[in-house]
């Protein structure tokens, strides 16, 4: 079973998950944050699909400071 946390984001054309992070964080860093939120979607995160609609987690102070 799959739940995902935190906010939707529509995948665009030409989106990576470091454009994505960088989009909704600010910096690419944390790409694999996604990655794992989202792996029943993303088997490779070097390939990931416009159109489809992954999950970008909460992060805490605690996380984003490291």
């Amino acid at each position: 079973v799959w739940n995902p946390e935190g906010n939707p984001y529509l995948i665009k054309l030409g989106d990576t998950l470091g454009k994505i992070s960088s989009t909704t964080y600010g910096t690419k860093k944390y790409w694999r944050n996604i990655w794992d939120n989202n792996r029943p979607l993303i088997k490779d995160p070097n390939k990931i699909f416009a159109g489809f609609t992954l999950y970008t987690p909460i992060l805490d102070r605690e996380v984003a400071n490291q």
